[in-house]
């Protein structure tokens, strides 16, 4: 979610970046209300949810405010070949120099 709202916003799209992160907030307060309100689960069970939802929250706030301040999320982009090698000139892989 952090890059998608990141990516969002710098390309021009702060608005809607911040929409979704709100909307997600509010999901989890929805959750947690949710679970508070059902008499199906058993307290120990009840109290692990809504830590989750909380701790979910309270990432979401400081991942919020970081991406309102500019700060860059940490992400990992990992490119793989899909099949062989497409560059063109490639001595390794005896790639012609153009087609």
């Amino acid at each position: 979610m952090e890059v998608y709202a990141y990516a969002l916003i710098k390309c021009g799209e702060k608005q809607f970046a911040l929409k979704l992160m709100n909307d997600a907030i509010d999901n989890n307060i929805e959750q947690i209300i949710e679970v508070e309100n059902d008499g199906e689960l058993n307290e120990p069970e009840s109290k692990q949810l809504i830590q989750h939802f909380e701790a979910e929250n309270s990432k979401l706030n400081g991942l919020l405010e970081d991406l309102k301040q500019g700060n860059k999320p940490d992400f990992e982009f990992e490119p793989y070949l899909a099949d062989e090698c497409y560059l063109y000139g490639c001595y390794r892989h005896n790639n012609p120099d153009s087609d």
